[in-house]
């Protein structure tokens, strides 16, 4: 298995480490960090073939990247958040593409300690917070 981390900051960083430690292989792109393996995400698609898409990336770019990975077939797990400040109808047009069902967000605080520990088991809910599944 073979992953594609787009966008090679903190987060990227923190997401290949994870990978490599799964066993899967892992290639970086980044077009202003010197030391990855492609600067566009255009090259890396010609160039080799993924089965997952990592999008690491400011929120700006997630939707077309997203859009960009399931045409190209590949699993895609998002940091969050899913998209950027006045993107929320490209995000609806998004829900119309036939390989949506392959996209995750990376809403990791859920699983946080602390909120683990606060939690209204009867309710799942903190305070007014809602624990989603």
């Amino acid at each position: 298995m073979k992953a594609v981390i787009v966008g090679y900051g903190r987060a990227g960083k923190r997401h290949e480490a994870i990978l490599r430690k799964m066993g899967i292989e892992t290639c970086t792109v980044d077009t202003f960090v010197p030391n990855v393996n492609y600067h566009s995400f255009n090259d890396a698609l010609a160039k080799e073939q993924f089965d997952i898409a990592v999008i690491a990336t400011p929120p700006g770019f997630h939707l077309e990247q997203i859009a960009q990975a399931l045409d190209y077939g590949l699993s895609v797990m998002c940091e969050k958040p899913l998209c950027d400040i006045g993107q929320i109808h490209i995000a609806g047009r998004l829900l119309s593409h036939p390989q949506v069902h392959k996209v995750a967000i990376a809403y990791n605080y859920r699983y946080h300690n602390m909120l683990l520990k606060t939690l209204d088991e009867e309710n799942e809910r903190v305070g007014d917070i809602w624990r989603m599944y």
